[in-house]
């Protein structure tokens, strides 16, 4: 965001100055404004990055007030540990990692975790499965200290989890 906004500032300030300089009878602001170089090549990481499935082709089933319910409610996994969703992720737009990743979002990401899967596929399995993919910290942060711990698929039935899907797909 910051990134976003100091470019905006910058390309404001470039403006009116050239509008001075224009007003102030130069005409030739190639001096001052040298033409940039258009790119030769497709930068590396946009050439390798799998292309998301778009998320309007995704159907939910699940109510995502049960889902948001769901998620802050304590459940008993089989290892006998009480856990609640949102002890470990946050689901405001600061995006914030408390023990795994924040999910403000994660619909939108989701699509291009896993090449081939669309985010309803990952966000099941993520859930389900939470050890068949890890997703990876955000640049700067350390790796993670602790996964998410399995058993899900024994605690949640079918509509809790179709609930919290579509409670993931409001994050946004």
């Amino acid at each position: 965001m910051m990134k976003h906004l100091r470019s905006c500032c910058t390309l404001i300030l470039l403006t009116l100055l050239g509008a001075a300089l224009v007003g102030c009878g130069r005409t030739d602001l190639s001096e001052v404004f040298p033409p940039t170089p258009r790119p030769t090549k497709t930068p590396l990481l946009a050439a390798n990055a799998p292309t998301p499935t778009p998320t309007a082709v995704i159907v939910l089933t699940g109510n995502p007030d049960r889902g948001r319910a769901a998620f802050q409610a304590q459940h008993a996994l089989p290892s006998g540990a009480a856990w609640a969703c949102q002890a470990c992720h946050s689901v405001d737009a600061s995006a914030v990692r408390l023990i795994g990743p924040g999910l403000w979002g994660v619909a939108d990401r989701a699509g291009a975790r896993v090449e081939g899967e669309d985010a309803l596929t990952y966000l099941r399995q993520s859930i389900l499965e939470p050890m068949a993919f890890i997703a990876p910290p955000n640049p700067g942060e350390p790796a993670w200290a602790v996964n998410m711990p399995e058993g899900w698929d024994q605690v949640l039935t079918e509509e809790e989890l179709e609930d919290i899907i579509a409670y993931l797909f409001t994050l946004r």
